[in-house]
């Protein structure tokens, strides 16, 4: 956040007479607080027999703002499976911002009974994030960078607050701008588009989860390079920095383990098969030709050079290359020749 102090509003959320969950306080605009407030409910009717699930954190962009919030089984309510929640909001822009979680977390009511009745609009100052990283986070990066349904799911509520930070530590702007977490019952109360990255549910609700990646807390190394990213073991910039030139910002986890696997194939030694693939790659993520230009041409001169000693079976699979994001591939075509091992290779058109 730098120097700058940012604006936080607080609102609460729980039981309202004759009208069930809604608004009951609010330092923000009413039309901004009252348009969230089923959101700040349970994300459905809690399962018979589970009990180990209040309080839970929850975080989600609305619109401009991101909403941070925590949520408590209300004891004293008219029925039961009742919840309050006091949510703070802050600029979406502002947020992305923020290095950590924690000083914002603070401010949230640390049980149901110290929700406050008044609310007022709070300032906050730049904070220093001092705590060591959950000791799931490892795991937590690798099921969110491994290949599956939306969200991942890590078991158990207690600690899930410090894991949600410690991963934001790790996110950059672009992504922190549509990260979501919360609790889940189960997947069949995911209903939001896009789902949220990450939930934590009671362990005993496990078997609802065949399908999903589980976060397992005894990983004790990273498995890909994008999980060294989350977990602070490797710097993101210069992949963020590839991005940017090819015109590109990195909006999900997916689009950052393509990327890394661009940043790794370009930054690597020569081969035909690699370039190849980076070829392909950089045509794919950015079919813009004018963006990111040095690079695609860098690309294609690396790979010219090598397409002299390239044996026929390395050369078959430039067939289907159609490169719409390079604005000069004639080059690329210029060493094959004339010989009938290659003349199939080159784009033509075809005579009626």
């Amino acid at each position: 956040m730098g120097s700058e102090r940012m604006r936080v509003e607080q609102a609460v959320y729980g039981e309202v007479p004759g009208r069930g969950h809604g608004l009951r306080v609010s330092s923000a605009s009413a039309h901004i607080a009252a348009a969230i407030a089923s959101k700040l409910d349970l994300p459905d009717a809690v399962p018979p027999g589970v009990q180990a699930w209040s309080p839970f954190v929850r975080g989600f962009p609305s619109n401009d703002h991101y909403i941070l919030a925590r949520t408590f089984l209300d004891s004293t309510a008219s029925r039961g499976g009742m919840v309050v929640t006091h949510a703070l909001i802050v600029s979406l822009d502002e947020m992305c911002e923020v290095g950590s979680l924690a000083a914002l977390f603070t401010l949230l009511a640390p049980s149901a009974a110290e929700c406050p009745n008044s609310v007022e609009t709070l300032e906050l100052g730049a904070a220093t994030c001092i705590h060591a990283p959950a000791a799931d986070l490892i795991g937590a990066a690798n099921a969110l960078t491994a290949q599956g349904l939306a969200p991942v799911v890590r078991l158990g509520v207690e600690g899930f607050e410090l894991l949600v930070d410690s991963l934001w530590r790790n996110l950059w702007p672009a992504l922190r701008r549509t990260f979501a977490f919360r609790l889940s019952f189960g997947p069949n109360d995911v209903v939001e588009q896009p789902a949220p990255a990450l939930v934590c549910t009671p362990e005993q609700l496990q078997a609802r989860w065949t399908k999903h990646r589980i976060v397992k807390p005894d990983d004790k190394s990273p498995e890909s390079e994008s999980a060294e990213i989350l977990c602070g073991q490797r710097d993101v910039q210069p992949i963020l920095a590839l991005a940017e030139e090819l015109g590109l910002e990195v909006h999900t986890l997916k689009e950052l383990s393509r990327l890394e696997r661009l940043h790794t194939l370009y930054s690597g030694e020569d081969s035909f098969d690699s370039l190849l693939a980076a070829i392909r790659l950089a045509d794919g993520l950015s079919n813009q030709p004018t963006l990111g230009a040095n690079i695609k041409e860098t690309l294609i001169g690396r790979f010219t050079a090598l397409i002299p000693a390239a044996g026929c079976k390395q050369l078959l699979p430039m067939r289907n290359l159609a490169l719409a994001g390079f604005a000069n591939t004639q080059s690329l075509w210029k060493p094959l020749g004339t010989s009938s091992a290659t003349s199939d290779l080159r784009p033509r058109t075809t005579a009626i």
